[in-house]
């Protein structure tokens, strides 16, 4: 009597054993993968999108755009920290630089030109 039900229990135990191993090989490793297959080509699509920007920001003369803190974002066009400029300019100055930047309607020579005064 004794080993029948050690018997029972080791039989139920490797039936439960098998029950779960089927379920994890069938539902959740093709799902496992999928996930991880789906977070590696964002991840993909993510570093292409921002090689293009980075890209089309150099071919407009961009050099670079940091906006580590976001309250003091960082813009360099050509050699012109425009940041620093408006930063540093007192007030009269702030609102001539501003109204230059506008003129000058995204012509990245005029917008040095603003910066450099």
């Amino acid at each position: 009597m004794l080993a029948e039900s050690l018997v029972r229990s080791l039989i139920r135990l490797v039936v439960t054993v098998a029950i779960l191993a089927a379920i994890y090989l069938l539902i959740l490793k093709p799902i496992l993968d999928t996930t991880e297959n789906s977070v590696n080509s964002a991840f993909q699509t993510s570093n292409q999108l921002q090689d293009q920007v980075n890209d089309s920001l150099s071919a407009a003369g961009l050099r670079g755009i940091d906006f580590g803190d976001p309250s003091s974002s960082q813009v360099i066009i050509g050699g012109a920290d425009l940041g620093n400029a408006i930063e540093n300019a007192p007030d009269q100055k702030t609102k001539r630089l501003l109204k230059c930047i506008d003129r000058a309607d995204g012509n990245i020579a005029k917008i040095q030109r603003c910066a450099r005064r």
